[in-house]
């Protein structure tokens, strides 16, 4: 369900205006807010909205706007100029965008940059370093794998729930064996993550 179905409503001029606007329930919200409406530029507005959202691609400096259009554009089938774009970012000082140009190549299905996407995997962002474990368990599941076990105890709950995620996400039986210390981890989102993912696994 979305969380501003009054945007479904709207035509592309006053969905541009949205986007280009402050977010309506405040900046806390900002990233749900503008990527709620780049989705439905994308989904509703067809070629004029991608158009849009293309072409404000690089006039967007802030870190939600930019998050939305990634995010909207790699929703799309698979788009070289964008491919291209986010390869650029991954060398931005930003990890929410190092992250989100991660999962955008993810859904793109792009192998161009494994080396570098992989090597993230040592940055100090848990964002990034959760991101990594989407794109290696999505793109080299078979790689994946020892990043995952190293991944189960990293200081950072963020990364300790991606990697129970992406461990259910493989699903096989030896998942099991590094899910079931998850489920006494101190932080409540891991050990929900890690029951979930031990239901697939089972």
């Amino acid at each position: 369900m979305s969380l501003y179905p009054e945007l479904d409503s709207l035509s592309l001029d006053k969905l541009i205006t949205r986007f280009r606007g402050a977010p309506v329930d405040g900046k806390q919200y900002a990233t749900a807010y503008y990527m709620e409406v780049a989705h439905t530029i994308r989904r509703e507005m067809g070629k004029e909205g991608v158009t849009f959202l293309e072409n404000e691609f690089d006039n967007v400096k802030d870190v939600p706007r930019l998050r939305a259009l990634i995010s909207a554009l790699a929703a799309r089938p698979a788009n070289k100029s964008l491919e291209h774009r986010l390869l650029s970012l991954l060398k931005d000082k930003r990890p929410l965008i190092i992250m989100e140009s991660i999962d955008g190549l993810r859904l793109l299905k792009s192998r161009r940059a494994h080396g570098d996407i992989k090597k993230l995997f040592n940055t100090r962002s848990p964002f990034v370093r959760g991101g990594v474990l989407r794109y290696m368990t999505r793109l080299y599941p078979d790689r994946a794998l020892p990043l995952l076990v190293k991944a189960v105890k990293d200081t950072h709950y963020i990364v300790r729930q991606v990697a129970a995620d992406e461990l259910g996400e493989i699903g096989n039986a030896k998942a099991i064996f590094y899910l079931r210390p998850l489920l006494k981890d101190k932080n409540a989102d891991v050990k929900q993550a890690a029951s979930t993912a031990l239901e697939i696994c089972s």
